[in-house]
């Protein structure tokens, strides 16, 4: 079944939309602010048929070193959020921006410490959040609350716990003031992909732990790959194995066409849109709107392709992806995005547990083993499979007949396991 959002009112929303930045002053929008040039954007956006932007709260912009909340940036918030009410565009307010771009901007209040685990930070990020929720828990165009920008880039990568600890932490303070409005962590969903570093064999019941901490998964998809079939199978396949029972948001997509030309450009978000939301996607964001003509401004200087990643260019026209994007909103839109679901499949592929545990005296190349996942998920498709993605040691539901093992270092009890359930069948 495909896993929803739900907007303010309680209906379902499938989010066609994109990661803003304005055009002319990029990751600078608060500081430089330029309201004439964000309308023109929004009216943009809304006219290719887009419902939603996620945007971002560059935490140093909105907050002192306490997380108290500085007025002229809410001032420009609240017109922000009034700009897009008027364009009838949802919104994704993102929290902690101390990563963006290949770049770390300072969060004022961590000061050396542990981002995670210190006390008076921990302390001073609710009161951060809270000060914003609070004050916008009613506006309706919100459609939910993102904790983060990939805040592991920021703040370090860490064992599962750790990290589950920091985003139930925040999502109760957020869960205090809105009950109603889901949330996510915008991590990318690297611990699901198996990017993270795990955790130890018993500090978990298992990976779907997380649910304690998000309401939606946020999946951030820039996948390379020199096979072309799996590059193409890759999106969908993540959708699925991030499916941990919660909506599974493509929150992040996309190339840069400073590297890809843009007809490859196109080609590529076709094969995402449509392949995420046949596999059960709530949604689909590309990253980003348009093209920067800031190549002085920190992170493009160090970072050039980061200029090219816009579904639209410097100039304001648009590009191949554009008219992807209209398209597939268009389609959306005549069938009902969140009236169809996928059927159940037919096949499953196991996911084996040290994809996700640390066992002791156990090496596991977690990339190596999710391009095997995927290799198989491609492999099945190709062949005429719809494939689901269980967890060790789940084994199938009982209408999947056909199970892909492509890695046999498994748990003692899932042999045994498996023996049964094959004799049952």
């Amino acid at each position: 079944m495909r896993r929803l959002l739900w907007d303010y009112r309680g209906q379902p929303v499938y989010p066609i939309g994109v990661n803003y930045w304005p055009r002319r002053t990029a990751v600078e929008m608060w500081s430089h602010w330029d309201p004439e040039g964000i309308v023109r954007d929004l009216r943009e956006i809304r006219a290719l048929g887009l419902n939603t932007v996620r945007f971002f709260l560059r935490t140093a912009d909105f907050a002192d070193d306490e997380g108290n909340l500085e007025s002229e940036a809410l001032e420009r918030l609240e017109v922000f959020l009034g700009l897009c009410r008027e364009q009838g565009l949802f919104v994704l307010p993102t929290f902690f921006v101390g990563h963006m771009s290949g770049m770390n901007f300072p969060i004022p209040w961590e000061k050396g410490r542990d981002f995670y685990t210190d006390p008076e930070v921990l302390a001073s990020s609710r009161r951060f959040v809270q000060g914003i929720v609070s004050r916008y828990r009613d506006e309706e165009a919100i459609l939910g609350w993102i904790l983060s920008n990939e805040i592991t880039h920021h703040a370090g990568k860490r064992e599962t716990h750790t990290l589950l600890s920091w985003m139930r932490e925040l999502y109760l303070a957020i869960r205090e003031l809105d009950p109603r409005r889901p949330i996510g962590v915008g991590d990318g969903a690297d611990d699901l992909k198996g990017e993270g570093l795990g955790f130890p064999e018993g500090a978990l019941e298992g990976i779907g732990d997380l649910k304690q901490g998000e309401d939606f998964v946020s999946l951030h998809h820039y996948y390379s790959d020199p096979d072309p079939l799996r590059l193409s199978h890759a999106p969908a396949g993540m959708v699925r194995l991030c499916d941990i029972g919660l909506p599974v948001l493509v929150e992040e997509f996309g190339v840069s066409t400073g590297l890809w030309s843009e007809e490859a450009q196109a080609d590529y978000f076709r094969i995402v849109l449509f392949s995420t939301w046949a596999a059960g996607a709530a949604g689909a964001l590309a990253w980003c709107w348009s093209d920067f003509p800031t190549v002085e401004l920190p992170p493009y200087t160090h970072h050039p392709f980061e200029l090219f990643f816009g579904i639209t260019r410097a100039d304001g026209s648009e590009k191949p992806a554009a008219e992807e994007m209209h398209r597939f909103a268009q389609v959306m839109r005549e069938v009902g995005a969140t009236r169809w679901s996928p059927v159940a499949p037919q096949a499953a592929i196991l996911i084996p547990s040290a994809f996700h545990v640390n066992y002791p005296f156990r090496s596991v190349d977690r990339a190596h083993l999710a391009r095997a996942l995927l290799e198989a998920y491609a492999s099945a498709r190709m062949a005429g499979f719809d494939v689901l993605f269980v967890r060790e040691p789940e084994l199938p539901p009982p209408d999947v007949r056909l199970l892909l093992i492509p890695y046999g270092d498994l748990l003692a009890a899932t042999w045994r396991d498996l023996r049964e359930w094959v004799v049952f069948l």
